[in-house]
């Protein structure tokens, strides 16, 4: 992932840096330069500063060879309750409609959210985003009648049938 300040270069980097492969975000001056300018300097000043992102940046050891470090990026805590409150509300929201038109919107919710934060490094909490989904799913979707529907085990099997995007990690970004 590359980050860089918004100027008169920003189309063309962009570009070649888009034709690579890489994940490409151009950040508002205002806010870099807040970072600049932000006379208590620390790493996590800077941190909370860039976690309009929706990422936090972390130091990690590669699994290879223990002695390398690298930066980590993880979806920022409070960005990922919003987004499970947000799910939450909206499933709530649409439990009386038709299961069909329903699995359409929620393949397009969870595909946004694995295009978004499916970055090197974050698949530990897409993990937990999946799994805190299907269980707001497996509830909101067995208050649909008077009676209980399925079971976790039914529910976990007829998910396969629904055709739901794969928790995915886009090696690329």
């Amino acid at each position: 992932m590359i980050v860089f300040e918004l100027g008169s270069h920003s189309p063309w980097i962009y570009h070649f840096r888009s034709g690579l492969n890489h994940r490409v975000i151009v950040t508002n001056p205002r806010k870099v330069h807040a970072i600049y300018q932000n006379t208590r300097k620390s790493d996590e000043c800077d941190f909370r500063m860039l976690a309009f992102f929706g990422f936090d940046f972390a130091w990690s050891r590669s699994q290879k060879c223990r002695s390398y470090r690298f930066v980590r990026p993880e979806t920022n805590k409070e960005k990922f309750r919003g987004s499970l409150g947000a799910f939450k509300e909206w499933i709530k929201r649409s439990r009386h409609v038709k299961f069909r038109d329903l699995l359409v919107v929620l393949r397009r919710r969870l595909q946004g959210y694995w295009n978004y934060y499916g970055v090197r490094g974050n698949s530990h909490m897409l993990a937990k985003y999946d799994l805190e989904t299907k269980r707001l799913r497996y509830k909101w979707l067995n208050r649909r009648s008077q009676r209980r529907r399925m079971t976790w085990t039914q529910f976990s099997r007829r998910w396969l049938d629904w055709g739901l995007p794969p928790l995915r990690v886009n090696m690329n970004a």
